[in-house]
């Protein structure tokens, strides 16, 4: 059943059919950071058994966010969508829409979107990803994907600005880092690019040698 890219991270977001539209606006920034995401309204074929696939959805997702409002809270179905991510233990992150989070998500703090496009939730949504001890080691091993499958100069440089501003990058993945660097063109041929990889590689380490890693790697 293919309702992710592959390699991507897999973001499921639950919501009422009132913002159908906002979350396909979300998708389609979030897609832009390696993050697929599965909206229900526009993801599930006519054709489909529709509550297989969301099951699905729901069983193989590294998140979910909930878009609190007001017909949310009213919805048994975004209740059991929410309960079977906390039941699995995955991060779940309330965006407060016209609603504050409650129940068993009341404990997080939620994301401020009343007003906010779909750019703005999603720079908010990609910052909380790259910061939750959930999420980070998938959110890491993903942009290094990305950065491993570049496929022209620019892509190769924005690739390697990504991979600059995380804290810890484990040494495995700084191996895969210096091989693609040797062995996609698009990266070795870009300008700037293989001496940053080179700089990025001596930070880490030095980070290696002078404590324990924050973050456990964990292929996903």
């Amino acid at each position: 059943m293919d309702i992710w890219d592959l390699n991507y991270f897999r973001l499921f977001i639950s919501h009422t059919s009132k913002y159908a539209t906002f979350c396909s606006a979300l998708k389609i920034r979030l897609i832009r950071e390696s993050v697929s995401v599965f909206v229900a309204h526009s993801d599930i074929e006519p054709a489909a058994e529709w509550q297989s696939t969301i099951e699905y959805a729901l069983n193989t997702c590294d998140a979910l966010v909930a878009l609190v409002s007001q017909d949310f809270i009213k919805s048994k179905w975004c209740d059991q969508e929410v309960g079977y991510a906390l039941g699995r233990g995955v991060l779940v992150i309330p965006v407060m829409v016209d609603a504050d989070p409650y129940g068993f998500i009341g404990k997080y703090q939620g994301l401020k979107g009343s007003g906010k496009n779909a750019d703005q939730i999603a720079i908010g949504l990609e910052k909380i990803l790259l910061k939750n001890p959930k999420t980070l080691a998938r959110m890491i091993e993903v942009l290094v994907g990305k950065f491993e499958n570049s496929n022209t100069f620019h892509e190769a440089k924005e690739n390697i600005a990504r991979l600059e501003k995380l804290e810890h990058i484990p040494e495995l993945l700084i191996k895969r880092i210096l091989t693609a660097s040797e062995s996609n063109n698009q990266i070795q041929s870009s300008f700037g690019v293989p001496s940053r990889v080179k700089t990025l590689a001596a930070k880490h380490k030095k980070k290696w040698t002078s404590k324990p890693p924050a973050t456990k790697y964990v292929r996903g």
